[in-house]
């Protein structure tokens, strides 16, 4: 089957063949059959051109969702991609229509130019074999309409970023000063090994997430941070804490009475191995998460729907629940068990200690055997 201008010459020479003329006006049934084809053929040859993949070919309507792979398709197919994975060979363009681009892993080559169209690059997989060298295959350029970068998990030099950017995620071995992030970012995740001193956030920040080594004073957050993610080691009391705060996660390791809580606060997780009184709870909460180590009294907002119980909790539940109240999420093991506020209000568990002897009143399995 000749589907190629000159095909004898392109396997002879390696010289990019003439695309088929007849590709654009191909009915989508066809374009996937001979899409198909072509990667049953597995032709390596094209090694010099951007290679791509039409997976799907869906309605002007809906989302284009494509995939970057090792072979060719139309310009006029290229011309509607909106979403790409970057997996090799080196392409030396990309589809001046793309939004999002992530890198896979098995990419170990310089990336493109890249088309100021991006408005989403993940890079966390972007790890090329040349690591000394990785900052100077990172673009030098970013795309103009970028919002949401991750970088990769082996950089580690200092950033220059553009304006413009919303969301950051840094790389797992990220560990250089973060005190000159774009005034724009609103959502920043710090890697697992970033211990610095952050001095100077963007006073736009919305969510932050400390990571998993990091260990350093909070005393200056930003003043319309919604929420805040505490990493695993983090073992310092929080003092104050901004107003605006709608979630707050700690972690194991954080073992301190909470004083106050923010007005606005809608989650609140508090670890494993917390256990103190519970402060006087805001109206806003919705959502109480305790851990295994929790063993004080509940006394429950207005407002609250959701609670999310260990099964080695050993007190019993409130009488009266908040009218809103959806349910109890018991957890065992690493399984959670719904149990909704129909069925706490139908029985007497929520009046017997320890909870988790009666879990199975609710449903139909035997969790006996995950109890330690």
């Amino acid at each position: 089957m000749m589907l190629f201008k000159n095909e004898s010459k392109r396997h002879k020479t390696g010289v990019r063949a003439a695309e088929p003329d007849w590709f654009a006006d191909m009915p989508v049934q066809v374009v996937k059959q001979v899409s198909r084809f072509l990667d049953n053929q597995s032709w390596q040859e094209w090694s010099h051109c951007a290679r791509w993949t039409a997976k799907e070919v869906l309605p002007e309507s809906k989302e284009r969702v494509y995939e970057l792979g090792p072979f060719v398709v139309s310009p006029s197919i290229c011309s509607h991609l909106y979403k790409v994975t970057l997996t090799g060979p080196y392409p030396d363009r990309l589809p001046s229509t793309i939004t999002s681009l992530r890198v896979a892993a098995s990419y170990l080559g310089p990336l493109p130019k890249l088309p100021d169209s991006i408005t989403t690059l993940d890079l966390s997989n972007y790890n090329p074999f040349d690591w000394d060298g990785l900052e100077s295959m990172l673009p030098s350029n970013w795309p103009t309409r970028l919002k949401t970068l991750m970088l990769p998990d082996l950089h580690n030099h200092p950033l220059t970023l553009p304006d413009g950017i919303t969301t950051l995620r840094l790389g797992t071995h990220f560990n250089c000063p973060c005190d000159q992030l774009p005034s724009t970012v609103q959502v920043l995740t710090l890697g697992t090994y970033y211990m610095l001193p952050l001095t100077q956030l963007p006073s736009g920040l919305k969510e932050l997430d400390l990571g998993w080594f990091f260990n350093e004073p909070l005393d200056s957050l930003p003043p319309n941070l919604e929420k805040l993610t505490l990493s695993h080691c983090y073992k310092r009391q929080l003092k104050e804490l901004p107003t605006s705060l709608q979630t707050l996660v700690l972690n194991v390791q954080y073992r301190f009475a909470l004083e106050t809580l923010p007005p606005q606060l809608k989650v609140l997780d508090i670890g494993n191995e917390w256990n103190f009184p519970l402060p006087l709870l805001p109206e806003s909460l919705e959502v109480l998460k305790m851990g295994d180590g929790f063993q004080q009294a509940l006394c429950l907002p207005p407002n609250l729907k959701k609670l999310h119980i260990s099964h080695y909790y050993e007190r019993p539940l409130p009488d009266l629940l908040p009218a809103g109240f959806q349910a109890v999420y018991v957890k065992i093991m690493r399984l959670e068990v719904e149990v909704t506020k129909e069925q706490l209000e139908a029985s007497a568990v929520r009046h017997q200690k320890p909870l988790y002897w009666n879990v199975e009143t609710f449903t139909n399995r035997d969790y006996s055997r995950y109890s330690c």
